[in-house]
Order: structure tokens, then C-alpha cells, then sequence
């Protein structure tokens, strides 16, 4: 195994475009619940069942929120 030193990852540019997949209702209320969470501090845990789209609902999430400047460690 070979272990990387990363000093700078990059930076994602977020561009406006059409959702080429719409959410169901329990994506669209876990993301409503995280805008509640995160009011005041960015933080959050999002909790789907398998197959729930969790990648795709963090995802979603991420894009509308990384416009206010915040930094993301999102673990898989």
C-alpha cells in the first residue's frame, strides 16, 4: 500500500445546470433536514437506508450549499 502526502486537493468549481434526476420525497425531506440542522453551524449526518440515494442526496445538498464558502470532508 502506498500512502499519498496531499497538500492541495483542488478546487471544485459549482456550475448551474439542469438536475438530470429528480429526488423522491424522503431525499427532498432529508435534505430540509439538514438546512435545519445547519442553520448555524455546518454540520450533519445524512442517514438513508440502502439503496435510500444517499450519494445522490448529499450530493444535491452539497452543490446547493458549498455556495456560502464552506469547506467538505465527505467520507464514503
Amino acid at each position: 500500500m502506498k500512502t499519498v502526502q496531499v497538500t492541495y486537493a483542488g478546487r471544485i468549481e459549482v456550475k448551474r445546470g439542469e438536475t438530470p434526476k429528480e429526488l423522491y420525497s424522503h431525499q427532498n425531506e432529508a435534505i430540509k433536514a439538514l438546512n435545519e440542522i445547519n442553520k448555524d453551524a455546518f454540520e450533519g449526518l445524512l442517514v438513508l437506508p440502502t439503496g435510500g440515494g444517499k450519494t445522490l442526496t448529499a450530493v444535491h445538498w452539497l452543490l446547493r450549499t458549498l455556495a456560502r464558502g464552506e469547506s467538505v470532508i465527505y467520507l464514503l
